[in-house]
């Protein structure tokens, strides 16, 4: 049967079979989220963990006492703003204060479908499917919109949310070449989560590698892209000799890169006023070198992507036997990063509501364990790679960076600090094959279910507080 497509302005075809389709799945995503997110709230209806900080914060917010903090939040207030700039228009036409625990939640929960149509978007444009929604593309992107730690903080009211919005709003408006909107997008960002500011850098090194590029291959007319290094000496030299040659390269940047570059240095303003990158409580956010955190990711990245992961396990092996004085080097240097640079924060041995709380005492229950899981850990950065390697040159180097640069600096083990860099690999990787996206469904799917349900219904107590405690990410 034949499917009906109507003409567009620019005369392509707009596939309305898989428009629909993507309309369905934000409908039936919509629907069953809510639906969570009502049992949840009626099973903790009161502020839980970092929420008896964000609301009450917000509330005050709320009420335009915008001078009022609460020094024990370490993130700017940009949450608290758009909460407030949503709810408070509905607070004043229909006469009720809508800026209450479910109102301020409810806010996440519109962020996430947000955040799945932002997806469907990226992957469309990475993709290049034209007017289409390939199946592929729209289970790809409700897997996506399902990742176990992010689509756990759409019922609590906290910043994931917001925060992945902003910078995958960054992406899309970026993959778009609508540059200064993507640098505002991601100003924006910061100001609901500070770090964020890398994510920032991302794509504006990558904007400046790509343009250079173009600009070498105008001028060497080389087909190959990948020379970097002699391209760079020859830009260089170039420069010195010939300066008017590069001028359009200059005048290149300068067009595309002046919003990253204002938001830049609006972010170095703040740094040089707030004497730090953290507001409010400093002491329990101080920033180290904790290089044991891309061994961490690596484990979180095979877990997550084991559809992904599986099928590279050959490549590995072929890699080790072509490089084996390499791959040694690699796993001294990772045994003696684990054994000198690890890194433990005062609240992962104390905070018992956490599954990192768990996985630690795992990990150090015998001192051999650190060590025997070296070759997972070299494994799982091999899988980050190679799911990249097809990727442009420019994009690697600026991931690579950013990369490092997000999770170093971090002493904490939180697997809120992997969101964005897993979302970032997954959304540039190629799927080969249904089964895995099948398989990666069912384990978000069983991720998600276990999780939410744990904190339902395995709840405890501790001695020193009456409130009831729950398990979570």
């Amino acid at each position: 049967m034949m499917v009906k497509h109507e003409e567009s302005e620019d005369g392509n075809n707009i596939d309305l079979k898989s428009l629909h389709y993507a309309v369905g799945l934000t409908i039936t995503y919509s629907f069953c989220a809510f639906k969570v997110f009502d049992a949840i709230y009626n099973a903790q209806p009161t502020p839980y963990l970092d929420e008896v900080f964000h609301i009450p914060q917000a509330n005050k917010y709320c009420n335009g006492s915008f001078t009022e903090w609460d020094p024990k939040i370490t993130t700017l207030p940009g949450l608290y703003i758009f909460s407030i700039g949503f709810l408070k228009p509905f607070s004043w036409i229909l006469n009720r204060d809508y800026c209450t625990t479910y109102g301020l939640r409810f806010t996440n929960l519109l962020f996430s479908i947000a955040n799945l149509i932002l997806v469907i978007g990226i992957r469309h444009k990475i993709l290049e499917c034209g007017k289409k929604f390939p199946v592929q593309l729209l289970w790809g992107s409700l897997n996506l919109a399902l990742f176990p730690v992010l689509y756990f903080f759409t019922f609590l009211y906290y910043t994931d949310q917001i925060s992945t919005l902003l910078v995958l709003l960054m992406y899309r408006l970026y993959l778009g070449q609508n540059f200064n909107c993507s640098a505002l997008a991601g100003l924006i960002s910061v100001i609901c989560r500070q770090t964020n500011i890398i994510w920032v850098a991302f794509f504006a090194i990558q904007l400046g590698l790509e343009s250079l590029e173009a600009h070498l291959l105008r001028i060497q007319k080389k087909k190959d892209s990948r020379k970097y290094l002699e391209n760079l000496m020859f830009f260089f030299s170039g420069l010195l000799r010939e300066p008017r040659v590069h001028m359009t390269l200059v005048k290149d940047l300068i067009k595309k890169e002046a919003g990253y570059v204002m938001t830049g240095v609006s972010f170095l303003a703040f740094l040089w006023v707030n004497k730090g990158i953290v507001v409010g409580d400093r002491s329990a956010h101080q920033a180290v070198i904790n290089l044991p955190q891309i061994f961490y990711f690596s484990m979180f990245f095979l877990f997550f992507s084991f559809p992904y992961a599986v099928v590279r396990v050959k490549k590995f092996c072929k890699f080790v036997f072509q490089n084996p004085v390499f791959v040694f080097c690699l796993v001294l240097i990772s045994i003696a990063v684990v054994a000198f640079n690890t890194e433990v924060h005062p609240y992962l041995l104390a905070d018992n509501r956490h599954y990192t709380f768990y996985l630690w005492r795992y990990y150090k229950r015998h001192w051999s364990i650190p060590y025997i899981l070296v070759a997972s850990h070299v494994f799982g950065l091999f899988s980050v790679y190679n799911c990249l390697g097809h990727n442009k040159y420019s994009f690697q180097l600026a991931f690579y960076a950013c990369f490092f640069l997000s999770l170093v600096f971090q002493k904490l083990l939180e697997f809120r600090y992997f969101i964005l860099p897993f979302l970032i690999i997954r959304l540039n990787m190629k799927v080969e094959s249904r089964w895995q996206l099948l398989l990666e469904f069912l384990i978000f799917l069983c991720s998600n279910a276990y999780t939410i349900n744990l904190f339902l219904t395995r709840t405890f107590s501790w001695a020193d507080s009456p409130d009831v405690q729950r398990f979570m990410w």
